[in-house]
């Protein structure tokens, strides 16, 4: 094996700590693609090239046909990287929670909607129509 392989190998193997779980791995032509997060969060490609980090998304072509879509927010070659192991976790590392952090960015909170709160609000605007009735009543 290479040594470049090697190295990118080892450095995936490493990203499990950093990422969040689940992990799901996908062997790629070109090397390993790790998506961290469930719903997704964030996305790392490690090859021989180097390291790509990308903010997980999902484009949906039809009611059921969800597609990736995600978005590239750094790629970093072998020759960008520092040399040594710690340093490209750390590197790698601050990438990610970057992506976390503009990939949760997007949420929105739900609000439920309680049986007791359609209640009300049924209740509410037909009391309002009642008492506009009476009002009209009264004035005639």
């Amino acid at each position: 094996m290479s040594k470049a392989k090697e190295s990118w190998r080892t450095l995936a193997d490493k990203l499990h700590e950093v990422l969040p779980a689940p992990i799901r791995e996908e062997l790629t032509n070109e090397g390993l693609l790790l998506t961290g997060g469930n719903p997704g969060l964030v996305v790392v490609h490690v090859s021989g090239h180097g390291l790509g980090v990308s903010v997980f998304g999902i484009r949906w072509e039809g009611p059921h046909t969800p597609t990736r879509a995600d978005r590239q927010l750094c790629h970093l070659s072998w020759d960008e990287l520092p040399k040594e192991l710690p340093e490209q976790i750390a590197t790698a590392q601050a990438l990610i929670q970057a992506a976390l952090v503009i990939r949760r960015s997007k949420f929105r909170t739900w609000q439920p909607v309680t049986i007791a709160g359609l209640a009300g609000l049924a209740l509410s605007s037909s009391t309002r129509r009642r008492d506009h009735r009476c009002s009209r009543e009264l004035r005639e």
